[in-house]
């Protein structure tokens, strides 16, 4: 079977249309079930996973059942690993022929619940852990739910023990389910040691209601103090806008040069520039241009480059304005624009359905792309310049190869149209809004599902990361700016001003301007917030030094209540961290001797203690 009639057969397998699609299903898992390929048995699979007929459902549980041969199973078995879907593996679990490959085999027992067959196969929790670090945000979720149900503290020593190391790579959910672990089996030392590894944020509405020993009983106490008290550091922007101008028309595009220069243009309005906070300080671009949809500006900041309504794309020399040229193609509006890092590639898309990319010193057309027969909505290039991103209607996102424009891969998730886009300034993170209320986050350049942040009430319009890449700003028809920690995706907190949809946000180059744009000539910009121990509350414990701890501390009279309940509980972790990464020995080293204590990764008391050794004096040879 050819790769373009098992395309055919997978997308048959979840046709839609209300005449024929379910003959049309039916057909296709009859066909595929008959099919002795991998990849036939593989797309029946994720059809269990996702069908809701349930006549492909039926007949895909049949020929999982009945396979036998290898390469087949371990096919439908990737799928788990995909997906992590846990009736799918209890499936896979109970044939009597496993998958051939370890990982995938230890995978479906230990979702399937075949826990005795799993510690056959990964004894050590080495095979765990490896999945654990390739895993997709829900296959990662799954594995913790599972382990959390059957009080599984394997689980906790694979992706959490010392020798794991991976602490720090737990989400929030991920970390909770750990911390539950460990505190139902009373394993107080090893949940201490994981809450010292993680911010405060996360451990204060845990450790509050834990029955912790008599001598750490007070750290429970601080912990419920500070998790009584509204957090003094929620956002790295204020609440309260600092100024808001009437921009004299609707605003649908931004750029921001530097904090006190934004231009902004939109529908019946022409590109306007205003520098901050003198607001008296406005003028128009010249020749004047209206309905200017998307905008961007170049790296080094020189060039500034807009689209507009009627497919006309300009370039326009900074910070003079004066125009370089128009780059005549497209035929239909222009609502996206990127240029890459090195300023020598712009890459437009829109209404017409074609992504261009020209030359900016040429100002020629270089090539287009070809995203399937829907509109571009949004455009990234990745900081490295190699790879283009585009998105689109009906959740279509893709990544293209620069400079020539090869189809890489296909990203899917989304369910319906992909209206904004950012990635981190790293590289390692790329962040898409849809108009599904959804933000997800993928792993670049593998393109693995990172996250998904859900909080939006309506379609997502707009997104931005500050240059640091701590943190993602996003907006759109429910008038909220809603902030999240990167790359955790835990919610930052909220920014309210607009009166309106917000239809563009714009981080300034040093991060300490955050502006956003709305319909009917609304322009705020908010400015990094100060406070008194700063972000000391959202930075893992074990980040923070004493030294820090004892600056702050000369302070200590001038926090709030809430700040002071929060930075003793950061104190006491940070002290109680001190004292215990190092246990007091017996006898002193003798002179020119230093003792290496090993730390076990011992959670369920099995192990001897850990194990005290000599190192050698300096300069001495070895033998």
């Amino acid at each position: 079977m050819g790769q373009p009639e098992m395309d055919e057969l997978r997308a048959g397998l979840f046709d839609s249309s209300r005449l024929f699609g379910a003959r049309r299903r039916r057909r296709a898992a009859t066909t595929l079930a008959a099919r002795p390929e991998p990849g036939a048995l593989a797309a029946l699979a994720e059809a269990y996973t996702r069908s809701r007929d349930d006549d492909v459902v039926a007949i895909a549980r049949r020929t999982i059942e009945a396979a036998r041969e290898s390469d087949r199973i371990d096919a439908a078995a990737e799928v788990v690993f995909t997906t992590g879907h846990v009736a799918l593996a209890e499936v896979i679990a109970r044939l009597p022929e496993p998958p051939s490959q370890p990982r995938l085999r230890a995978l479906v027992y230990f979702l399937g619940g075949r826990f005795d067959r799993y510690e056959e196969v990964d004894f050590d929790g080495t095979l765990l852990r490896a999945i654990h670090g390739a895993a997709g945000e829900w296959l990662r979720r799954t594995l913790a739910e599972c382990a959390s149900r059957a009080g599984r503290l394997d689980w906790v020593r694979a992706v959490a023990g010392e020798r794991a190391r991976r602490h720090r790579a737990l989400t929030r959910v991920e970390w909770e389910m750990a911390a539950d672990l460990l505190a139902s089996h009373d394993q107080w030392d090893e949940a201490l040691r994981l809450a010292a590894a993680a911010p405060a944020t996360w451990v204060a509405p845990k450790m509050s209601a834990w029955p912790l020993p008599p001598a750490e009983s007070h750290l429970a106490g601080l912990a419920a103090a500070a998790h009584a008290s509204p957090l003094p550091a929620a956002t790295r922007f204020g609440e309260t806008p600092r100024n808001t101008l009437n921009a004299g028309g609707n605003v649908h595009s931004l750029a921001v040069t530097t904090s006190d220069t934004v231009y902004t243009g939109g529908a019946d309005t022409p590109v306007r520039r205003c520098d901050l906070p003198a607001l008296s300080a406005t003028s128009f671009l010249v020749p004047a241009v209206n309905d200017v949809l998307a905008m961007a500006v170049s790296p080094d900041q020189r060039l500034l480059v807009t689209g507009d309504q009627n497919g006309r794309l300009r370039i326009w020399k900074l910070p003079g304005g004066e125009l370089q040229g128009p780059l005549i193609g497209h035929t239909k509006r222009i609502i996206a624009i990127a240029i890459s890092p090195d300023g020598k590639t712009i890459a437009t898309g829109g209404h017409d359905r074609i992504i261009r990319l020209w030359n900016t010193h040429s100002r020629s057309l270089i090539t287009t792309i070809d995203p399937d027969p829907v509109w571009t909505a949004s455009l990234a290039i990745t900081p490295d310049g190699s790879t283009l991103i585009s998105g689109g209607a009906l959740g279509n996102l893709r990544l293209w190869r620069l400079p020539g424009g090869t189809h890489l891969k296909r990203l899917t998730g989304h369910t319906s149209h992909i209206a904004a886009m950012a990635v981190s300034p790293d590289g390692t993170l790329l962040a898409t809004g849809s108009y599904d209320h959804t933000i997800r986050l993928w792993r670049l350049p593998s393109g693995k599902p990172a996250g998904v942040l859900r909080g939006h009430t309506r379609h997502i319009l707009t997104m931005a990361i500050t240059p640091d890449g701590t943190l993602l700003a996003s907006a759109g028809k429910d008038r909220v700016i809603r902030l999240w920690h990167l790359p955790s995706g835990e919610p930052a907190g909220e920014l309210r001003g607009h009166t309106w949809q917000v239809e563009c946000l714009r981080i300034s180059p040093d991060g300490l301007l955050l502006a956003s744009g709305a319909p009917l000539g609304s322009l705020i910009w908010w400015t990094r917030r100060d406070n008194q121990i700063g972000d000391l509350t959202e930075r893992r414990l074990e980040d923070i030094t004493l030294g820090r701890i004892d600056q702050l501390k000369r302070k200590a009279s001038s926090f709030s209540p809430d700040e002071k309940a929060w930075f003793e509980l950061v104190e006491a972790f940070v002290r109680w961290r001190g004292r215990h990464d190092i246990e007091v020995t017996d006898t002193a080293p003798a002179a020119g001797e230093t003792w290496d204590i090993e730390a076990g990764d011992d959670i369920d008391g099995t192990m001897p203690p850990p194990a005290r050794r000599k190192s050698r004096k300096r300069g001495k040879k070895r033998r």
